[in-house]
């Protein structure tokens, strides 16, 4: 049963024993026609309460036996009080409602109903690790609900229409957004992951999904970020929408909480500066699962990159925008050292929306880029991962390399190396020639290594069992830009939204 349904019975039954002491004061003024309506409206009061309880915990439950009983006794005391007998009426009716009282907070379980709004699968491991908590939880009924979206196009008006229900594990169950019914059910707390409302230019969830109207339906609208950040927080991707309608965030570390809470006060949300939570991120619960556990990766990989260097390539959107019209020239340059070497398997991840960004903001190097994405699969550098989350890859691969973004430091809980290619091609990258030392004296600074020089690309596939060697030297950068590399932060997460429910039910 929902803790607020449990609370409204507890109430009720706090009106009934009011009732009683009324019907005692109306049988000493003799009115015994108020006295029968009075306990008519006390058993009406009795089998809405039965009838509430029979919906979640079965019509044989114990507390329904005890309100069968009451009624009979209010039956019982209505014709006693038509024959003229007034022998302890309201002990009586007290101590059967005692009894009521006892079993419903004792014999019924409250539960608080919660909800997660995902809109893309690929994004469903900043959500996942705090589901499975609340989902492990008796304390909880969860709902998974993924939320339509559409890309967005040059216009900005709304373009293809998306819903990715169908594609999430098959050991999460799903809700159609049809089916949940959010003015009716008025979750205890609804957790979204997408802050943008109106303002994202490349894509939107659907309207009805934004936080200025979700924050109707429940008491507690929490915002976990999709993204980390690897180094500094940046504004744009704080100073959002959402932030105005949220009643709690939970982060990767303090200097990005003060970042949300400095930004919060200018925005003018103030219920939401004692709920800023520095806790770490559920993206690295999962990779810490998946480096524990294991998991399965396509046959094909491994029959094509026998003898191979595994690599995981990442182009995110800040890739596209930064480099211009430079990107499609980065890239054929990357593809070409891939393509000369012939030792390489690369994994390439492109970021979920590259298609929608090209479309909407980048249109003029959409053909150059799907030339280029044709010659990689036909040259037989690789595969595209087009497997809804990076996991397989991350998992199979022997070293990281591309965008920054939140993938690297993700991909930095597994202890592997990682170079970063350069922003601005090809204004950041040297001709000068690198040593292995030049290389080697980047551990001091950063858990990256960054593109700075023409061949530091082959000078790091060259020497990936020396730069994995560095991972301890990595895991401490780490642990200054996220909390809770251990992989507890769902756990945290769960412990910190159940203190915050229990202290809103207390009042």
């Amino acid at each position: 049963m929902r803790n607020n349904i449990k609370e409204n019975i507890l109430e009720l039954i706090q009106t009934l024993y009011e009732a009683h002491s009324n019907a005692e004061a109306l049988i000493k003024e003799k009115d015994n026609q108020s006295v029968c309506a009075l306990l008519e409206d006390c058993q009406n009061a009795a089998i809405h309460i039965g009838e509430s309880i029979e919906q979640s915990e079965g019509e044989n439950f114990i507390t329904v036996k005890y309100l069968e009983a009451y009624c009979e006794l209010l039956y019982t005391t209505s014709v006693n009080i038509s024959n003229g007998i007034y022998e302890k009426i309201k002990e009586n009716l007290n101590a059967q409602l005692h009894v009521i009282e006892d079993s419903v907070r004792d014999d019924i379980k409250g539960k608080w109903e919660i909800v997660f709004l995902p809109y893309k699968v690929s994004m469903w491991d900043s959500l996942e690790s705090i589901w499975k908590r609340a989902f492990e939880d008796d304390d909880f009924d969860t709902y998974v609900v993924p939320i339509p979206y559409y890309d967005r196009n040059p216009d900005r008006t709304f373009g293809e229409y998306h819903y990715e229900g169908k594609l999430f594990p098959a050991d999460v169950p799903i809700t159609h957004y049809e089916d949940y019914n959010f003015a009716e059910r008025m979750p205890d707390a609804i957790f979204i992951h997408n802050p943008y409302d109106l303002g994202n230019l490349v894509t939107s969830v659907e309207p009805k999904f934004y936080s200025n109207i979700l924050k109707n339906y429940t008491n507690l609208l929490i915002y976990i970020p999709y993204f980390l950040f690897p180094k500094e927080p940046q504004t744009h991707l704080i100073d959002t929408f959402a932030l105005e309608n949220v009643d709690s965030i939970f982060v990767q570390n303090e200097e990005v909480k003060e970042a949300y809470v400095n930004q919060a006060k200018i925005v003018g949300n103030e219920k939401v500066l004692e709920k800023v939570f520095a806790v770490g991120s559920p993206k690295i619960d999962k990779i810490c699962e998946i480096c524990k556990d294991g998991i399965p990766v396509p046959d094909i990989w491994k029959e094509v990159s026998v003898n191979k260097k595994k690599v995981f390539m990442n182009t995110n959107i800040s890739l596209i925008l930064n480099n211009k019209d430079k990107f499609i020239d980065n890239l054929r340059r990357i593809f070409d050292i891939f393509k000369r070497r012939g030792d390489v398997f690369v994994i390439w991840r492109e970021h979920p929306l590259t298609e929608a960004t090209l479309k909407s903001m980048k249109p003029e190097i959409r053909d150059a880029y799907y030339e280029i994405r044709s010659d990689f699969v036909k040259d037989g550098l690789g595969v595209i991962d087009t497997n809804s989350e990076a996991y397989e890859a991350i998992y199979f691969s022997d070293c990281y390399f591309g965008s920054g973004g939140s993938l690297a430091p993700i991909y930095a809980v597994t202890g592997k190396p990682i170079l970063i290619t350069a922003y601005k091609y090809p204004d950041n990258i040297s001709s000068q020639q690198a040593t292995i030392e030049m290389l080697l004296k980047q551990t001091e600074r950063s858990m990256f290594f960054s593109e700075r020089y023409e061949n530091f690309l082959d000078l790091f596939l060259d020497n990936i069992d020396l730069l994995t060697s560095y991972k301890e030297k990595r895991f401490e950068f780490l642990s200054k830009i996220v909390d809770s590399i251990d992989g507890t932060t769902g756990n945290k997460i769960m412990l910190q939204v159940k203190d915050m429910l229990n202290k809103e039910r207390r009042g």
